[in-house]
């Protein structure tokens, strides 16, 4: 029930963007188009590489130019995040804080603070890392709106202090956790510790299968590692969701530097294993059945997409191909769901 429920207002949420967008005087909204936004970010950069452990902010001008050709200008302030990345980057990826920023377009009012995931080094293959993280938070979309939407961005960053040239690189903006929520009805829970076998154990198996999809070993529920828990504001809604994020060390992606964990049964991230809790047959074959539901569209999400190199795309729907295969056959559902899985 819980997977045609949330199918039905999934497509009628994607129904919804054609059927607007298709509006000629329609306003653009942040986070529900494919067009890349186009970003001019100037700061100092020195200050912000060689500060990137420091918590601080720093100023920072922006100027974004949306796909309804549109321009919004403002100070903001920013500061480096992430653990890995800010320790591997060249440029780590950046919090962007919109509180007290002066904007003016409905798409950009009540922004604070968004994350931006930038090009870790300048090769080229760390822009298809880029692509792929982005386009994992994409599948997760199609599959439920209780997930993090995701905004393509061509950045310009200038170097106010003139030291480093102007340079121009692809990156993705990630939905606040706060907005993610209240498009859901629901709030986060920041620091209460909910046991993994309390969330909702449909929602929870569809994760669970979504993060064996693309290859995700890099979360862990009971310590809140690359998820965030979300709770229906209305009282009488007992359920609460662990909502993924961060899928850059996922074997979808394949990042070279990217490993699993030592205590991990695996050798490489394009490896997959299923690490969730144990389900039946019978729940694991419904969320399957969700998965054949969107299996279209998923394809669509990697074939459309026109940044991909061609051999990316290649690897990419192989990847989705092994997985399809795999649910489909009932001796490696048991091997790979059923034995792997948590007591």
């Amino acid at each position: 029930m819980f997977f045609r429920n949330f199918a039905f207002l999934a497509a009628a949420i994607l129904t919804g963007f054609r059927l607007a967008n298709a509006q000629e005087n329609r306003a653009f909204e942040l986070f529900a188009s494919n067009e890349p936004v186009r970003i001019e970010l100037s700061f100092d950069m020195r200050k912000l590489v060689g500060q990137k452990y420091n918590d601080e902010y720093q100023k920072a001008d922006i100027t974004l130019t949306l796909p309804d050709s549109s321009t919004e200008s403002a100070a903001i302030r920013i500061k480096a995040r992430g653990e890995f990345r800010r320790r591997f980057c060249a440029l780590p990826p950046i919090f962007l804080n919109f509180k007290d920023a002066d904007l003016s377009h409905p798409a950009l009012k009540g922004l604070g603070k968004v994350k931006l995931v930038t090009t870790c080094r300048y090769q080229a293959q760390y822009e298809q890392y880029l692509f792929q993280e982005y386009l994992a938070y994409r599948v997760f979309n199609e599959l439920t709106p209780i997930s993090y939407r995701v905004q393509l961005v061509q950045i310009r960053f200038t170097d106010v202090s003139g030291r480093s040239e102007p340079f121009e690189q692809y990156g993705f903006l990630i939905e606040e956790t706060k907005r993610m929520a209240e498009r859901n009805a629901a709030f986060e829970l920041e620091t209460e510790v909910v046991p993994e076998r309390q969330l909702d154990r449909e929602y929870m198996t569809m994760v669970y299968v979504f993060e064996y999809l693309i290859g995700n070993t890099d979360w862990w529920v009971p310590n809140s590692h690359n998820v965030r828990i979300l709770k229906p504001k209305d009282p009488l809604d007992l359920r609460t969701y662990a909502v993924p994020y961060d899928f850059d060390f996922c074997g979808m992606v394949n990042a070279h530097y990217a490993s699993p964990h030592d205590e991990l049964p695996i050798e490489r991230v394009r490896e997959r294993l299923y690490r969730g809790l144990y389900r039946t047959e019978e729940e694991l074959r419904e969320a399957f059945g969700h998965f054949e539901l969107h299996k279209a569209d998923i394809y669509r999400i990697y074939e459309d997409f026109p940044y991909l190199r061609p051999e990316q795309r290649k690897q990419s729907l192989a990847y989705l191909d092994e997985f399809y295969r795999t649910i489909q056959n009932p001796y490696k559902v048991e091997k790979e769901f059923l034995q792997a899985s948590r007591r």
